[in-house]
């Protein structure tokens, strides 16, 4: 239990440093807009590339209906990649990969938001589906893929620690509370 909270502290420090890059990368203009980056496929594929249609679609269902672009897929590939490091460096088991793979979407949600959070052009304020556009698909205040990212990924870690229904909760209120924390501090500096 002890290491569930500290790894998901480590995934939280993860998710703000990866959204702070993102502000600095993309500004004001979220989803790579003005990025020069591919989008639907690269110019070097072949058209109708049944390989980048299955991209698109699987990225469409795991992103809540966002577009595809070369930006966001070298990102999240590398963030998958870095996560999934512990399964090639020590013994792989399906606890390991389901706690890394819960990781992954667990981040996935939380470096988005943390976007959000600290770009000065939005914060907690603008947080919503008039002012973001790029966000196609909402269920109430949020994005669609956000509360499958979460109970996903929750279940990915839970299944990791075995028959502790507590770790359902661990790891995604941890990061919770931490990004709340996020909130009350960069919130409370844009008010000077």
């Amino acid at each position: 239990m002890d290491v569930l909270f500290a790894q998901s502290i480590g995934i939280f420090i993860y998710c703000l440093l990866l959204a702070w890059l993102e502000v600095q990368i993309e500004g004001e203009a979220g989803w790579a807009a003005n990025l020069p980056t591919w989008r639907r496929q690269p110019a070097w594929a072949k058209k109708d590339s049944r390989f980048f249609a299955f991209l698109r679609a699987a990225f469409r269902v795991t992103s809540g209906g966002n577009e595809l672009t070369g930006y966001h897929l070298a990102m999240t590939l590398l963030v998958f990649c870095s996560l999934m490091l512990p399964v090639l460096m020590a013994t792989p088991t399906l606890a390991l990969f389901a706690r890394c793979l819960g990781f992954f979407f667990l981040t996935l949600v939380t470096w988005d938001f943390l976007w959000f959070v600290l770009n000065p052009a939005f914060g907690v304020r603008r947080f919503n589906k008039q002012a973001i556009k790029w966000h196609p698909r909402w269920l109430g205040p949020v994005p669609a893929a956000y509360p499958f990212g979460y109970t996903f990924g929750a279940a990915c870690v839970a299944y990791s620690a075995g028959s502790d229904w507590r770790t359902f909760v661990i790891a995604p209120l941890t990061v919770l509370v931490l990004v709340g924390a996020c909130i009350a501090i960069v919130e409370a500096r844009r008010v000077r």
